[in-house]
């Protein structure tokens, strides 16, 4: 048992090195696991794979008389499923840029309107949250962050620096350079809106 857990945490150690981006990659595909934790997923799932192909090619292999074969082929196919299991985020980032891309400026607009008529920055990005759009709940995780107790400069701050879409970075640096000059936030995000 300690044996096992110490190959994990060596192995979690080396992966570290080769994917140095994995724990902010994790973020930006709103994947809410711990790096150690999708390490040893990966290593499960491409151990158990490798080895039932390894299985079938060891019963085809025994017939010819090569059976030593089949630890390359175990390694081979662990490799692979490892290196596509480890692209996951990767992917995930590439379906929540194209969910933000595809309808940012709907969200976007309704914040602006809400702003305009009074209401504060974290009550009208939690009413955008509620509409049909893809991208709306990306304003309410933002909401949601600030009110289990996070700094709001520090949610959207966070929030720019995690998301894969520049469309929702360009709405929210405005947001952000606002809150740290003390602008008018309105003027800031309307000159964006035109430019999306």
């Amino acid at each position: 048992s300690c044996l096992v857990i110490k190959i994990t945490e060596e192995s979690e150690a080396f992966v570290s090195k080769v994917f140095p981006k994995l724990k902010e990659n994790l973020r930006r595909a709103q994947m809410d696991t711990d790096v150690g934790v999708f390490v040893r997923k990966c290593i499960i799932i491409s151990a158990i794979f490798a080895l039932n192909v390894s299985v079938i090619f060891f019963l085809i292999l025994l017939k010819t008389g090569l059976v030593l074969l089949t630890l390359p082929i175990y390694i081979f196919f662990f490799i692979i499923i490892f290196l596509i299991c480890m692209n996951i985020p990767k992917f995930n980032m590439a379906k929540v840029r194209q969910d933000i891309e595809g309808d940012i400026f709907t969200p976007s607009r309704m914040l602006l309107t809400l702003l305009e008529s009074g209401n504060s920055l974290i009550s009208a990005m939690e009413s955008v949250s509620y509409t049909k759009a893809k991208s709306s709940k990306y304003f309410g995780k933002i909401a949601s962050e600030i009110y289990v107790g996070k700094n709001v400069d520090q949610a959207i701050e966070d929030a720019i620096k995690y998301t894969p879409s520049d469309s929702f970075r360009m709405v929210l640096e405005p947001i952000k350079k606002s809150l740290k000059t003390g602008t008018d936030i309105q003027t800031n995000l309307q000159s964006t809106l035109q430019q999306l």
